[in-house]
């Protein structure tokens, strides 16, 4: 019996094509076995990995801006469709839900994305204090949308919605400034959700800086205290 290091060290298999290698964008050259099967008129071709979700689908939503008309009382979204128009590759048609949230209400309104760009208006009594697109998370597809930075702190600090905090904690990521570090300390310390908090503590960590540090020990020391007092 041969062991996997055998038949990949043996320089038959790869003349005679059992063998082939991929590229995966995370474990690098990977070797794998080739088509058991030679068809004289169907050759083949190398494979390829599975995409990741979303991958494919990256793209295709890639710049979703958003403005607010003080004098009109409206709210801008625009939408653009990036992917590269072909035979093969189409304009898509889906549906897209967005959510805003004033002072006094929360709107929720439903688009329909057809074009390669497009512009959609909605009335409101008065400038969202949050946009949340997709908030239901019904698309399999990473929707670039980035929300001026006090939105991202509503964003954060709402409890209910834990897929938009941890959204928020990593476009805080992006530019970890002193207004960011805080609003992410914050997050581990408040965060009803332990998986946010354990998101907020990874952004700390990852970021780096002297300041991020000071803050990511700062809030352990604090939670060490909380236990303590709890166990009393």
């Amino acid at each position: 019996m041969l062991f996997r290091s055998d038949v990949v060290a043996d320089q038959n298999m790869w003349n005679n094509g059992y063998l082939s290698t991929l590229n995966h964008p995370e474990w690098g050259e990977v070797t794998m076995p080739g088509a058991p099967i030679r068809m004289s008129d169907t050759p083949m071709v190398p494979g390829q990995f599975v995409a990741e979700l979303g991958q494919d689908t990256e793209i295709i939503l890639s710049e979703l801006g958003y403005s607010w008309d003080e004098r009109a009382g409206s709210a801008k979204i625009s939408v653009k469709q990036t992917q590269k128009i072909s035979e093969e590759t189409h304009l898509f048609d889906l549906p897209l839900t967005l959510r805003f949230r004033t002072k006094t209400e929360t709107v929720e309104r439903t688009i329909r994305i057809r074009e390669k760009e497009e512009d959609f208006h909605f009335q409101l009594p008065s400038a969202p204090e949050l946009v949340r697109v997709d908030p239901n998370t019904s698309i399999l597809a990473k929707i670039q949308f980035k929300p001026t930075r006090p939105m991202l702190a509503i964003q954060l600090a709402d409890h209910e919605d834990n897929i938009g905090q941890l959204i928020a904690l990593e476009q805080l990521a992006e530019k970890p400034d002193t207004d960011a570090i805080n609003l992410i300390q914050k997050a581990l310390l408040n965060a009803k959700h332990h998986a946010v908090r354990m998101k907020a503590a990874d952004t700390l960590k990852k970021a780096g800086t002297p300041e991020a540090y000071a803050a990511l020990k700062s809030a352990l020391r604090s939670e060490e205290h909380t236990s303590e007092l709890q166990s009393h």
